[in-house]
């Protein structure tokens, strides 16, 4: 792909500009023993540059996997970013310079094919620059009958001394160490009425505040220097989305939905220390956006 080119139009594209390889080595044994049903180790490598040869990704990753006889699942995983250069994290300023990075993770599942389904994640991450950041995520998928899926995920992340840009007033080559404390709720149904005649529910509640100090400014040779600045430093954000959609399959392959979209969102500049409640509370006085959308359509046959 040519450094300016952009398929958006017609699909997703991540990005232009860039070329890269990527490896892997895996090894699985599906021989059950006593207690193990399978296992996996897998080690992934992966390097990119830009296309004026700057390397923007230097990564490593390694996996081990555990299947036990009840079906149940352990992972943990471990990699590294080795140093590197982000070309859009300065927005346009240069080239910002990654720090070393590690992170790994352990998770925890039970059989997919039950009932109840549980699951329960925890994520640490922390680099050279100070960046220490901490993520739990938890979930239950509940089947109550084969006609009805009921799921909630809880995440929490924790991130502090990440380095990163400040975007909280108009745009200047100035970056800091941000500190953020993010909460994901996530609750979605699905109902099958009849073979043709489905419903799906999804609501999303997102809280995330930030705040920012120890500022520098980017120099062309891609070196932060230690600077003052006077703009915004926190930023708080509250969101809740809902979108409700019904599918009717009125003849073989011609189908119609009904959707329903509920956005709430609050912005303010400071606000870091706010309780969750008042958070909640100030969401729920906005204005929502609503949006309703039905299309249909009808399969010619020929």
């Amino acid at each position: 792909t040519s450094r300016r080119y952009d398929i958006n139009d017609i699909g997703f594209f991540r990005r232009p500009n860039d070329r890269g390889i990527i490896g892997d080595l895996e090894y699985i044994d599906y021989i059950p023993g006593d207690i193990i049903r399978l296992y996996y180790i897998g080690y992934n490598h992966h390097l990119r540059w830009n296309f004026d040869g700057a390397p923007i990704i230097r990564e490593g990753h390694a996996r081990v996997l555990f299947q036990f006889l009840n079906y149940y699942l352990l992972k943990f995983d471990f990699g590294f970013d080795s140093p590197a250069y982000d070309d859009r994290e300065s927005r346009g300023y240069g080239l910002y310079r990654t720090p070393q990075k590690y992170f790994s993770r352990i998770g925890f599942e039970t059989d997919r094919r039950g009932t109840i389904v549980a699951s329960l994640d925890e994520n640490y991450v922390y680099d050279f620059a100070g960046q220490r950041t901490s993520n739990t995520q938890a979930a239950m998928t509940i089947r109550p009958t084969t006609a009805m899926e009921l799921q909630v995920k809880l995440g929490y992340t924790r991130t502090r001394n990440m380095e990163g840009y400040v975007n909280l007033a108009s745009p200047q080559n100035i970056f800091g160490h941000r500190d953020v404390n993010q909460t994901d709720l996530i609750l979605r149904g699905s109902l099958v009425f009849t073979h043709n005649l489905t419903l799906e529910i999804y609501n999303q509640l997102f809280f995330a505040k930030r705040q920012y100090h120890e500022f520098s400014y980017l120099d062309s040779s891609s070196n932060l220097r230690a600077t003052a600045y006077s703009g915004a430093t926190a930023i708080n954000q509250t969101a809740m989305h809902t979108n409700v959609v019904l599918r009717w399959e009125y003849l073989p392959g011609s189908t119609m939905y009904l959707v329903w979209t509920h956005g709430r969102n609050f912005t303010e500049n400071g606000g870091f220390g706010r309780n969750y409640g008042d958070e909640l509370d100030r969401t729920f006085t906005t204005a929502p956006d609503n949006v309703f959308m039905l299309k249909i359509s009808y399969w010619y046959s020929l």
